[in-house]
């Protein structure tokens, strides 16, 4: 895996989001 939050910060938030969501 590359250093996706550093070119996108957004989409990292984005993928937090989702794993967030998938744990609760």
């Amino acid at each position: 895996m590359r250093h996706m939050g550093q070119k996108s910060p957004i989409f990292d938030y984005f993928l937090r989001g989702i794993l967030l969501i998938v744990l609760l």
